[in-house]
């Protein structure tokens, strides 16, 4: 929550081991130049819907994780966490992520 602080903790990769971390990564296939990649919260279920919690880190504002690469096929998000949205807040998030033109489905 927002309130205990930004310090929400890095989301572990899929192949993350006690052992061994790894960290949500992407890859763009077929296509070279500069990329414009925008990463939010949706819900887990379908149809899948923005989801109200916002994502915390490094190039994260108002809850979306916007980067800019180029010539960079394999990007990978070290620093990406998810702050939870209270019950107040949920509808105002949602409301910014269309202000911001954020859905990932249209």
């Amino acid at each position: 929550y927002e309130c205990e602080g930004r310090s929400a903790g890095s989301i572990p990769g899929e192949k993350s081991t006690q052992d061994r971390k790894s960290f949500p990564t992407i890859k763009i296939h077929q296509y070279q130049g500069v990329a414009v990649i925008v990463v939010s919260c949706v819900t887990k279920d379908n149809p899948y819907e923005p989801h109200p919690h916002n994502l915390v880190g490094k190039d994260c504002k108002r809850g979306v994780c916007t980067l800019k690469v180029k010539d960079t096929n394999v990007i990978s998000f070290p620093h990406l966490g998810i702050q939870c949205a209270k019950k107040k807040d949920v509808m105002d998030n949602l409301k910014q992520r269309k202000e911001i033109n954020v859905d990932p489905f249209k």
